[in-house]
């Protein structure tokens, strides 16, 4: 039987690199994203701003949809003091990291309960396990969800229903084009969002008894680099 997961933030990065990886293992995939970047029969794409929590709701139940899995990727990062932040800054990362997932989660969650099977991931952050400098609310955001996660785990593993939290570290997407500095190109200072990819796909064929409630991604070594400086 095919199964359909359902993967936000889809149009790139990390969401864009689960989607082709199910997608090449046969799985039906839903992405919801402001933007559309991947073609394929066995793809069904919504166009959803998922920050506007006033017809996140709605929308959802419109859609009508059955999954057999939710991947909750789609998130905001700021890269600055929290004063620096605006107040709508503040609004986004919390709407976006943090809501959406919960959401999203009440939206799903009593289907997977009434046939008693289904799989759950939260993509957070090693900010979220502690807090980083310049990434208030980023931390935040992600630690509050890793909370979520932990309770809803208890909550629904008596309906065989798996939930993950997965932290990545330093992760060599465009994310960083806002950031000051850049990751090294030596590919032990970076983790590539195939690699998160082939994680989630290997987590879906485990064994239905076997949950693995936590996983912290990190390159094998850590290192940043100052942008250079670019001239006209």
């Amino acid at each position: 039987m095919t199964k359909t997961i359902l993967i936000t933030g889809t149009s790139r990065g990390i969401g864009r690199a689960i989607a082709i990886q199910l997608l090449s293992e046969g799985y039906q995939v839903i992405g919801l994203s402001r933007t559309q970047s991947i073609e394929h029969d066995n793809y069904t794409h919504y166009q959803i701003d998922l920050a506007d929590l006033s017809t996140l709701p709605d929308r959802l139940k419109t859609l009508n949809l059955t999954i057999d899995g939710l991947i909750c990727n789609a998130g905001i990062w700021h890269y600055s003091n929290f004063e620096e932040l605006s107040y709508a800054d503040i609004e986004q990362m919390v709407h976006l990291n943090l809501l959406s997932p919960l959401f999203l989660v009440k939206a799903f969650l009593p289907q997977m309960k009434q046939k008693r099977s289904g799989d759950i991931f939260f993509l957070g952050s090693e900010s979220g396990l502690k807090g980083a400098p310049k990434q208030s609310v980023y931390s935040a955001s992600k630690s509050a969800l890793r909370a979520f996660a932990q309770s809803l785990r208890s909550e629904s593993a008596t309906k065989n229903i798996r939930v993950t939290m997965i932290n990545p570290g330093s992760v060599k997407t465009d994310m960083l084009e806002i950031a000051p500095f850049s990751l090294s190109e030596d590919s032990l200072h970076h983790i590539l969002p195939e690699d998160i990819a082939q994680l989630i796909s290997y987590l879906l064929k485990a064994r239905t008894g076997t949950v693995l409630d936590e996983i912290t991604l990190s390159p094998q070594k850590h290192r940043l680099e100052k942008k250079k400086e670019t001239t006209l």
